[in-house]
């Protein structure tokens, strides 16, 4: 079981690390209200990614990747979803209204996941690895949430941190903006590459 864990510990921080639409969106948000505004969003997405793994014992996941239809519902969702986050980033400097903007709720964090292919993915990955083994799969869907919640939790964390690190050099309103269309392009091009990938792959 300790070799089957720690794979999937690698193949968590590898999916959680690296980037993607909740990283873009942690990046975002410590840039624009600092790190300690991002703890909701780091709880959601830790929230909804666990679930996934849950989901994914249960079959859920399973269930989506094998059943054409469902995954182009969830790509759609997904993009859909990714675009709504994308023009909320271009329009977060503008108007009138721009000093009235929140950071992400923590109920829209885990709607995100939801929609996540990647988390989709690393939950359905995650799981086939770790529950295959006949024994004691009570325990080892057990440990695996609690990693993936540790790992999780932390990789927005250190996101966050990232984005919020550059609120000095972001004070000049011409490089925020720069800045948050660099987000928006990366979450487009997550939902492009969705997209992709659900109608290629049927």
């Amino acid at each position: 079981m300790i070799a089957e864990l720690s794979a999937f510990a690698v193949l968590a921080f590898v999916s959680c690390i690296t980037p993607g639409p909740n990283n873009a969106l942690a990046a975002a948000t410590g840039a624009r209200f600092g790190a300690a505004a991002g703890i909701a969003l780091a709880c959601g997405v830790t929230v909804g990614c666990t679930g996934l793994v849950l989901l994914s014992a249960l079959g859920v996941a399973g269930a989506i990747a094998t059943t054409p239809w469902l995954s182009r519902v969830l790509a759609l969702a997904s993009a859909g979803y990714l675009a709504w986050l994308t023009w909320r980033l271009l329009r977060s400097d503008a108007g009138p209204r721009r000093d009235a903007a929140q950071p992400p709720r923590f109920f829209e964090a885990v709607a995100l996941q939801l929609v996540n292919p990647k988390g989709w993915a690393m939950a359905l990955a995650g799981t086939a690895l770790v529950l295959a083994p006949p024994d004691a799969r009570a325990l080892r869907l057990f440990a695996m949430c609690v990693l993936e919640a540790a790992i999780c939790f932390a990789s927005v964390m250190a996101w966050l941190a990232l984005g919020a690190r550059l609120q000095r050099w972001l004070a000049d309103a011409r490089r925020r903006r720069a800045f948050n269309a660099a987000m928006a392009l990366g979450l487009a091009g997550c939902a492009v590459a969705t997209l992709a990938a659900a109608f290629a792959a049927h």
